[in-house]
């Protein structure tokens, strides 16, 4: 069921709760690149 009316509250807090969401999924990402770097690293044998 689809709301007729949006309040101001419901708007504010929708939009932080999806800033938060995109925060933790940037996040996750990030530390899954450092993670998958770190595993390529390991397996190169690569002293640099």
């Amino acid at each position: 069921m689809i709301a007729k009316e949006i309040t101001i509250s419901d708007a504010i807090f929708i939009s932080i709760f999806s800033m938060a969401v995109v925060f933790i999924v940037l996040v996750s990402i990030s530390y899954l690149i450092e993670f998958i770097a770190f595993l390529i690293n390991k397996k190169g044998g690569r002293n640099e």
